[in-house]
């Protein structure tokens, strides 16, 4: 009713700051707002009407600085216009807003898009190879099919006609070019330049057409040689005639000394069976009481070291002092005994971590990965063929500490007379 609309004055609107609806008549409302730390307000006009469907819409249509009371009320009474029509002005302006993205879509390539999202992203990238990398599979196996193809209309069916041929035979580049092509559209909708699902999307989207990567065809290495063959095959290799052949044990070799100089030099921690002494060397320290021996304790070690190596051929007796007022305390340690303990020394005066490992624990695969010094998934292998005993304890595999030491010790025998025989042929070419 007429009566009921242009409430407001235009003159007293600037005086208007209690928070809330102010209402004009017709649905038109000015929007007090408050800052709830700064404190300042904030005018806006709103349009509050019921669409056909039945739903009460609310639709902003414009800051009080911007639309002036008049104005506001011609916007209003045009989105009553369309309501009476049957039209959601609601719908009508999120339509014309995705008309606008289309036509800027129309003129952005899947190729322009890619080439945009790299160079944004190119900073973030530690490795010049990542970009050369992306673009070179977007090249390979996007671009033939869709890379002047306008981003907004890029479907599902597009992006399988990419991965099809590629799922089963190379799964992880199928994979990685999936990825790269879901981001790529996703930053398109982002800088609206399209609308709409992501064809690209994995979950919820893509796993329902294509099978689970873990289901398709496993990547399969090649299998390492076993250092204890390396001495045969370099003999084999030796007997070849060529440059190749030589090339080639030059590209061998050099390989085995440097891993030689990686095992000597990444000592952090000595594990010790009580009863025969081994050594790893994972290139990390953290179990001695979560710290490595002060300089203090590593003086202490040393000077010890030293008294016991000066007696270790015969019984050594040590003295423990315990309490003034008492006789000190006699040990005879026996050659074993100081040796072993000359070792342990020796270690925390250098500043490595010490962990006593009994010969009768049982080790977890990561504990037991970490003594051995190579990865789990490969200790998990050892253990599989049948190298190395375990036990399960429910679904866990146990490995005795015995058991492993004797592994280290048969395994490290093996490697030395392989790496001796190497050395032995290395010196024979230089």
């Amino acid at each position: 009713m007429p009566g009921l609309r242009n409430k407001l004055k235009a003159a007293s609107l600037k005086s208007i700051s209690a928070p809330g609806k102010h209402a004009d008549g017709g649905g038109l409302y000015l929007q007090v707002t408050k800052h709830p730390v700064a404190g300042n307000l904030r005018k806006s006009w709103n349009v509050r009407y019921r669409a056909a469907t039945g739903k009460v819409r609310e639709m902003g249509i414009g800051s009080f600085e911007d639309v002036s009371l008049a104005t506001a009320r011609e916007k209003a009474e045009r989105i009553r216009h369309e309501v009476r029509d049957g039209n959601d002005a609601v719908e009508v302006r999120a339509e014309a807003k995705k008309e606008v993205i289309r036509a800027r879509a129309a003129s952005m390539t899947f190729a322009q898009c890619a080439e945009a999202y790299l160079n944004a992203h190119q900073s973030s990238w530690k490795n010049g190879k990542h970009r050369a990398q992306w673009s070179s599979s977007l090249q390979t196996y996007a671009y033939s099919v869709f890379g002047e193809v306008a981003i907004q209309y890029i479907n599902i069916g597009m992006v399988m006609k990419v991965l099809d041929p590629i799922w089963e035979t190379k799964t992880e580049t199928a994979s990685r070019v999936r990825g790269r092509i879901e981001n790529i559209i996703d930053w398109a909708t982002v800088r609206e330049y399209r609308t709409g699902e992501n064809p690209a999307r994995w979950r919820g989207y893509l796993e329902k057409a294509l099978p689970a990567r873990n289901r398709t065809k496993k990547v399969k290495h090649f299998a390492a040689l076993p250092i204890d063959e390396f001495p045969k095959f370099m003999k084999h290799l030796r007997a070849q005639i060529g440059v190749g052949p030589l090339a080639f044990q030059f590209a061998i070799l050099p390989t085995q000394f440097t891993f030689i100089s990686f095992i000597a030099f990444i000592s952090n921690r000595l594990y010790v069976g009580l009863q025969e002494r081994e050594m790893t060397m994972p290139a990390y320290a953290q179990e001695l009481g979560s710290r490595l021996p002060s300089a203090n304790e590593r003086a202490v070690a040393n000077n010890l070291r030293q008294i016991l190596a000066a007696h270790a051929q015969g019984g050594t007796t040590l003295r423990l002092v315990q309490n003034v007022d008492q006789p000190p305390t006699e040990v005879t340690l026996t050659p074993g005994l100081s040796a072993l303990l000359i070792e342990l020394l020796r270690h925390l005066g250098q500043g490595d971590a010490v962990t006593l490992v009994p010969i009768s624990q049982q080790l977890t695969t990561q504990q037991a990965a970490d003594i051995l010094n190579v990865s789990r998934p490969f200790l998990i292998t050892v253990l599989e063929r049948g190298d190395l005993p375990f036990e399960r304890v429910g679904r866990h595999r146990r490995i005795k500490a015995e058991d492993l030491f004797e592994y280290k010790r048969s395994r490290d025998g093996r490697r030395n007379q392989a790496l001796d025989a190497l050395a032995t042929i290395d010196a024979e070419l230089l």
